[in-house]
């Protein structure tokens, strides 16, 4: 199966398996543009890991700005720019379903905070920072997933950006929290420092000192956080078009996430939190049908 994908769907198969995923059970003309986003996605994730220092991340950064710009505007040095297939794919959705620019501008401008080792001040930041950047990813997977279809009416339309939204900020703080254990190989948590500080815990702590207790109390208000707005997106589900589910489907694999943290203790290395695809793809395949997320 792994030959017959596209670069994009390939690079989201890899990097992003989940909403991977949760994009199979989208129209299949629509496929493609979701992995072209979930692959542009994990290209400006990477900028962090990718650069020797935080002015050719900014470089790097830049370079999409500019190129996602000249696609919005039609620019005539648009050509200059082909040959990355990422490109390509993306330009090929953003032309074919009209997508907003401005969800661009604020994907980009998110992970610029990610060249900073500042740590989030209080969950307030953590939770901007996850707008800015997951949501804005899941509202621009929206806008293909609905485009050319009826028109909502304000109630619906309302309804959809409230869900994806707050199944997109929970998603990104989910991911903070699996995240840990890789981070902490480059001496960063990806935790609000409130919460670290109420957990016992201070910037300059050693490594070797923060798995443990300490590090599971720091960890369950974050949990709680991510928990609230995946309640707050199934709060209008009974006016969000179905159409839309495949950007949803991650609330879906979140809450198994979350009971498992939750059974672990908040453990965050605990094995058992990861679940295996079969299982997955098996919930995921019940919540489709269902149509909820």
């Amino acid at each position: 199966m792994a030959a017959q994908l596209s670069h994009c769907a390939e690079q989201a198969r890899l990097y992003d398996r989940d909403r991977f995923l949760c994009c199979l059970f989208a129209p299949s003309e629509r496929r493609e543009s979701l992995f072209a986003l979930l692959a542009f996605n994990h290209e400006i994730a990477k900028t962090r890991d990718v650069v020797s220092e935080s002015l050719l991340g900014e470089v790097r950064l830049q370079w999409w700005d500019d190129a996602i710009e000249s696609i919005l505007t039609d620019c005539p040095d648009l050509t200059r720019l082909r040959g990355n297939l990422v490109l390509d794919g993306l330009a090929q959705a953003i032309q074919r379903w009209g997508l907003s620019g401005n969800y661009f501008t604020q994907l980009i401008d998110g992970r610029r905070q990610d060249l900073s080792d500042e740590p989030f001040a209080d969950p307030s930041s953590m939770v901007s920072y996850a707008e800015q950047t997951s949501a804005s990813l899941s509202l621009l997977m929206s806008e293909v997933l609905t485009a050319g279809m009826s028109p909502l009416n304000e109630w619906q339309q309302q309804a959809l950006e409230t869900a994806v939204r707050h199944i997109g900020i929970g998603w990104a703080l989910l991911g903070q929290i699996r995240a840990i254990p890789y981070r902490l190989e480059s001496g960063r948590i990806g935790l609000p420092l409130t919460a670290l500080r109420d957990a016992g815990i201070e910037p300059h702590t050693p490594v070797a000192e923060i798995r443990g207790e300490r590090l599971s109390v720091a960890v369950e208000p974050v949990v709680m956080l991510a928990r609230s707005h995946f309640l707050e997106a199934r709060r209008v589900r009974g006016d969000v078009p179905r159409s839309v589910l495949p950007a949803l489907l991650p609330g879906r694999l979140a809450d198994d996430y979350l009971v498992r943290l939750h059974n672990a203790r908040y453990d965050v290395f605990n094995p058992r939190i990861e679940r295996g695809q079969l299982r997955r793809q098996i919930g995921l395949y019940i919540s489709a049908v269902r149509g909820v997320y």
